[in-house]
């Protein structure tokens, strides 16, 4: 028979490993948690609206009717909304650029794109593992702005396939 103060030392034991995993457990989720909301990581980050909305468009029709952005890869984990801006192209490009880089976002890249025989102006800014791109197209009356958000390794696939194609 077993002693009764090594079951007890071995039920001891026991207890402290449980509570140390569920202590690390805690951490581990809040650092995440803690991260996410600062938007270094991917999970809970919005979709800013810009200077000059006047709504939202349906992009998710549009990608549907359109059979060239289906071959687009992990297009399906980002996250993105469209909207309609009275503004000026550079109003738009100078609202976004404050916002987000008094939010601790960096610019990385600006310029030009052409898809779906339309010209638009890119800017793209990464946080942590969030990027974050804008692509506004300006038309004679009103801009459309689409505004997408995600993890930057999937931004980084994209732009491959984009610049392979």
């Amino acid at each position: 028979m077993e002693d009764n103060g090594i079951v007890e030392g071995r039920k001891i034991k026991r207890k402290k490993r449980i509570v140390i995993l569920l202590a690390v457990l805690a951490v581990v989720i809040s650092l995440v948690l803690v991260l996410s909301l600062l938007e270094y990581i991917p999970l809970f980050t919005k979709t800013v609206e810009p200077v000059g909305n006047t709504g939202t468009m349906n992009v998710g029709s549009y990608i549907e009717s359109n059979p060239d952005l289906s071959e687009i890869p992990n297009l399906d984990k980002l996250n993105y909304e469209g909207y309609y801006s009275t503004a000026s192209l550079d109003d738009i490009v100078e609202g976004y650029k404050s916002d987000l880089q008094e939010k601790g976002y960096s610019l990385q890249y600006e310029g030009t794109m052409s898809f779906d025989s339309k010209q638009y102006t890119l800017i793209g800014f990464l946080k942590g593992l969030t990027a974050v791109g804008v692509f506004i197209y300006e038309s004679a009356s009103e801009s459309e702005v689409i505004y997408v958000t995600g993890n930057a390794l999937d931004f980084l696939e994209i732009i491959d396939w984009y610049q392979n194609k």
